[in-house]
């Protein structure tokens, strides 16, 4: 009698192909369900991704982490070092000329201790030349699994020039043995541009009608189009010259001085010595095509209160008038000092025929539940490490704290067991839901060794938004295959998975039933279509044996010889195995299934009829 043990055992990733789990939307709401989405942004750059209903895939910009993260086993290296996530909240811009600390979090993901003075590298590169390096080296001896805060404090400034600054951290241990998955990466995007230096705040003025700075795009290496998606300014009350009145309004004229392109609705300034920036987000881009704009700043009072900040630079960017009658602003012509007013814009490279768009939770429509005929979807039961037991089905188990090992903003790889690969903090304080049906959000994961196999992933969904929201998903595994590390063959689809909202699903991908010896002594590798009828449908059942423990692969290949997906990749783990593989995803058509191993190939046809 045959004894099955069904496990977690899911797609082989060989040759440490790092690849994406995606969530994609397959409910008739266009709106649902919510990804939660945490309001840090930890995960290196090029992590966040989106697909569109056609499938094409972008990167996200979104701030913060989507919380979908990949369950695994891996096997690590003697040597094997790695930068593994940021550990400061990294911004999504920044103004020109700063200086902030770099803290980046370093594991040792290999076997031998790492000895104290391991070299950590951090490299800055952007527009116009710039280029910083420095290195920081670790002052303790790091065992197995153990981790070091790494800071960089540079004397470096990004110079006043729009554009990427591209960060990056990586690790150099002696006798790095995979050094693929060291390296961690953000691209820090300049795009506030502005003539006034904040540590020169010196003059102030009131007494004018409209103040404002002119703006000349290639004094910032910026590209037009241009888009202008925000705006501040910076007040100061002075003890002696108390204001009338705080109100203003932000004004945006074209290159002539006088058509207006754009006027926000009336603010209040923030009072201090200086007080903090005012900022304005625009309703809609204002896009300039060529030359020069002025953002302005309006009072609402005649006294010309709030007061506005200047520098005490070289100047001659900044106006005070009213449009058609602008004069340059001069504080102390005695000292031939001109200034500059504390007006900034924040700017972008414009979208032709249009411009992206911040979507956001309240500018998506509410959400109605659908109409769906049953679908199947497992039992319900607490993640744990060991291997589970139960029908080889779509399933998906639902959590509310997913295992105590998960640490917050940490990929956290133990070898030899289930464990976890994240960029999330944990804390699902946002959401974000889908414009169009069919389209889904996926994350990155780097491999962390030469071989990994995934078993799952745990996903988590916004119970908040929106009320009470479609309950169906389905999930993708890309290889980073595709066009500059993008998404490219898919290796698993997972389709119509019942998900639960507000809290961690388990979603078990690409089931494998093992089963003990089909033959007492197999001469070679065996591969059958065990269920019928052949057309296939909605689902196959393969069982597979080899001799003797050995690598296995199954895949899975169109007419043509096109790899669709990896089925079942194991290294030495058993010699019989029962596979199930869901069909509903691949179109009519005849396929390969085929079994690699040391020892020889099987190949097998499988017909799909719809």
């Amino acid at each position: 009698m045959r004894k099955l043990v069904i496990v977690c055992l899911a797609v082989g990733l060989a040759g440490a192909s790092n690849f994406y789990i995606f969530y994609k939307q397959v409910g008739i709401s266009p709106n649902c369900p919510a990804l939660s989405i945490d309001a840090t942004n930890n995960a290196p750059a090029h992590r966040m991704w989106a697909m569109d209903s056609t499938g094409t895939f972008t990167e996200d910009t979104a701030m913060g982490d989507w919380m979908i993260r990949a369950v695994l086993d891996w096997t690590p290296q003697d040597t094997n070092a790695s930068a593994v996530w940021f550990v400061s909240n990294m911004p999504d811009d920044t103004v020109p000329n700063i200086n902030f600390p770099i803290r980046a979090m370093i594991k040792n993901m290999g076997k031998d201790t790492l000895p104290i003075g391991t070299p950590v590298r951090l490299s800055i590169s952007g527009p116009q030349s710039y280029a910083y390096e420095d290195t920081v080296s670790t002052t303790t001896k790091l065992r197995h699994g153990a981790t070091a805060l790494m800071t960089f404090s540079p004397a470096w400034h990004i110079p006043n020039a729009v554009g990427v600054y591209h960060i990056r951290v990586w690790t150099e241990a002696a006798g790095e043995q995979w050094p693929a998955d060291d390296t961690i990466t953000y691209d820090l995007s300049v795009n506030w541009i502005q003539y006034h230096v904040d540590a020169q705040m010196h003059w102030l003025t009131w007494a004018t009608p409209e103040r404002a700075v002119k703006f000349t795009p290639a004094d910032f290496s910026a590209p037009y189009p241009l888009g202008i998606t925000r705006v501040k300014a910076n007040f100061y009350l002075h003890s002696s010259y108390p204001w009338d009145d705080s109100s203003f309004t932000f004004k945006i004229y074209a290159d002539d001085g006088q058509t207006l392109l754009y006027q926000s609705e009336t603010l209040e300034a923030i009072p201090g010595t200086p007080g903090p920036y005012r900022y304005c987000d625009l309703d809609s881009e204002v896009v300039i095509d060529s030359g020069s704009f002025y953002v302005a700043v309006r009072p609402v009072s005649s006294t010309g209160h709030p007061s506005s900040c200047g520098d005490s630079s070289a100047g001659g960017h900044s106006y005070y008038g009213s449009p058609g009658n602008w004069y340059l602003w001069d504080p102390d012509t005695s000292q031939s000092v001109g200034g500059d007013l504390f007006i900034s814009a924040k700017v972008r490279r414009a979208v032709p025929g249009g411009s992206a768009q911040w979507v956001g939770p309240s500018r998506n429509q509410p959400c109605t539940a659908p109409v769906r005929s049953a679908l199947p979807w497992g039992d319900v039961c607490a993640v744990r490490a060991e291997v589970r037991t139960g029908p080889s089905e779509n399933t998906q188990d639902s959590v509310l704290d997913p295992m105590s090992w998960v640490l917050p903003s940490a990929p956290i790889l133990r070898p030899g067991t289930i464990d976890t690969l994240k960029y999330d903090n944990g804390t699902p304080i946002r959401a974000w839901c889908e414009s169009v049906s069919g389209n889904g959000r996926g994350v990155k994961f780097i491999s962390p060794a030469e071989s990994v196999t995934l078993a799952g992933a745990l996903v988590h969904f916004y119970s908040g938004w929106p009320s009470p929201g479609d309950t169906w998903a389905s999930f993708r595994v890309y290889v980073d295959d595709g066009v500059g590390g993008a998404p490219g063959t898919e290796l698993y689809a997972l389709d119509s998975v019942k998900i639960r909202m507000g809290a961690w699903n388990y979603i078990q991908l690409a089931p494998v039933s093992v089963a003990e010896t089909f033959e007492p002594e197999p001469s070679g590798p065996g591969l059958w279509i065990t269920n019928h009828p052949n057309p296939a449908g909605d689902r196959v059942t393969l069982e597979w044996q080899v001799p003797r423990c050995t690598p296995v692969a199954v895949n899975l290949y169109d007419a043509t010889g096109r790899l669709i997906r990896n089925l079942y990749a194991a290294n030495d783990r058993t010699t019989a195995g029962i596979l199930a593989m869901d069909t509903r995803s691949l179109a009519a058509g005849i396929y390969l299934v085929q079994m690699e191993t040391s020892g020889g190939s099987v190949t097998r046809k499988v017909v799909v009829e719809r």
